[in-house]
């Protein structure tokens, strides 16, 4: 197994010549921001540049001139913020890359960063940032970040026909199987007929804010399904779909879901998005190794983060990447052994841990569809067959996983703690077993 130390000449950081007035704000999570190249250099077109954020403290300048910050405290942390971009990059080309297919992750190249640098965009980027985000701002001591392809912003290396467009198109879509764990109490037996997805919505909207989107669906492997899926993500969206046409993102609609009516050849979009999917192995994979990796559930799973604490082999301080890597070649290994009685894997405890935090990265990514020009010729020529994909050729397209980055092993009690409240929810507002939801996993096959 390679270790960090061997990775560490893979990924050395590039210098180029990084002027602020070249980027431009695109968008931001709760740990990372996001700004588009638009300057005119040969080297950069078409790429993402990815800085890390940090809380705000209270009565602290974030602006502060280095030379209020002790020497030996602020290069410590600079050395920790530029470990931090490149374990980001290892974890998610070694750890995440060999689990769901190395082609659907994205190149990235870490970049050096000047302090000038990082105070003008965060200046430029203040007035554009939604103000659910300002709690946390651009870490002014990074002085490494992580350049990736932008799949969004539109680069005419070739100029398109009148009437052609670049779609992309961003979804969320969470857990991808029902979980069957024997160590799912009796009391919280619904999670083997109702998926995660489903019941957290009655956490999180009220009634007339929800999604008949059902993860189980897209995963499915099933035509109708997946088509199905696809159509109540653009229904009400609900943060788990995003279009961007020729690189502007679309704005929800009155409902909550997709304004079709910006969308061009919106019906037929969705059945290509639908048809992409299935042609693809990316989601198949995404949802058998979570479940694979998640196999006691976060019930099974808290005690033995809790005995690997007491026993001194996890601490209160996050995995090395070094951690990441044994424990993802450690699970690899034992897949390709046969693998163990899926209720009962033998691991040790750190490992279980380990394999449920990667698995917690599993559920939350994004996945990125780039089609190039919209409509194709094929779908053009197709429009009045809606709905019929058998005979349509696909248009080119890119597809990849977006924001793998490993989840804070620190949080495994408020996992616990919300998955509960889930539960609760769910029963408190559909008590009656026989009206509760059934997601059901099973595959169907591609022909409808």
């Amino acid at each position: 197994m390679q270790t960090a130390t061997a990775h560490a000449s893979m990924y050395q950081p590039a210098s180029f010549d990084m002027q602020a007035g070249d980027w431009v704000y695109r968008g931001e999570g709760n740990a990372n921001i996001l700004f588009a190249y638009i300057g005119e250099g040969s080297e950069l077109p078409g790429q993402l540049l990815r800085l890390t954020k940090r809380g705000v403290p209270q009565n602290t300048d974030i602006n502060a001139d280095d030379s209020d910050t002790d020497d030996s405290s602020f290069n410590k942390e600079q050395e920790k913020l530029s470990l931090q971009a490149h374990n980001n990059v290892v974890f998610t080309k070694e750890v995440i890359g060999p689990l769901i297919g190395a082609d659907y992750i994205l190149q990235h190249q870490l970049v050096y960063l000047s302090s000038k640098f990082i105070e003008q965009l965060s200046l430029a980027a203040e007035p554009l940032r939604p103000s659910s985000r300002t709690h946390k701002q651009i870490d002014p001591m990074q002085r490494v970040g992580a350049l990736v392809r932008d799949m969004i912003n539109v680069l005419e290396l070739t100029p398109k026909q009148p009437g052609e467009h670049t779609i992309a198109i961003e979804i969320k879509p969470k857990w991808g199987f029902v979980p069957s764990s024997k160590y799912i109490s009796q009391a919280n037996s619904v999670k083997h007929r109702v998926c995660r997805h489903c019941m957290h919505q009655y956490l999180k909207h009220d009634k007339d804010s929800m999604s008949e989107y059902c993860p189980i669906d897209l995963f499915s492997n099933n035509c109708t399904r997946v088509k199905h899926a696809v159509d109540c993500l653009f229904d009400v969206s609900n943060d788990r779909l995003r279009v961007f046409v020729d690189g502007t993102h679309i704005a929800g609609d009155e409902n909550g879901g997709i304004d079709v009516a910006k969308v061009p050849h919106s019906q037929q979009l969705k059945q290509t998005i639908a048809d992409i999917i299935l042609a693809e192995k990316l989601l198949p994979r995404l949802g058998s190794v979570q479940n694979r990796l998640d196999v006691f559930d976060i019930e099974g799973l808290f005690p033995r983060y809790k005995r690997a604490l007491e026993a001194g082999v996890l601490t209160e301080k996050e995995p090395s990447i070094d951690d990441w890597l044994e424990a993802a070649a450690r699970f690899r290994q034992r897949e390709e052994q046969g693998g163990s009685n899926v209720n009962a894997p033998v691991v040790d405890d750190k490992q279980a841990a380990l394999e449920f935090m990667i698995s917690v990265t599993l559920k939350d990514v994004s996945v990125l569809i780039r089609i190039e020009s919209w409509p194709s010729a094929s779908k053009s020529e197709s429009e009045s067959a809606e709905g019929d994909s058998s005979s349509a050729k696909l248009p080119e397209y890119h597809i990849a996983v977006i924001d793998a980055d490993a989840k804070k092993l620190a949080k495994v009690p408020k996992y616990l703690k919300n998955d509960q409240e889930i539960v609760d929810r769910y029963l408190e507002t559909n008590p009656n077993v026989a009206q509760q939801k059934a997601c059901c996993e099973q595959q169907g096959e591609k022909d409808i």
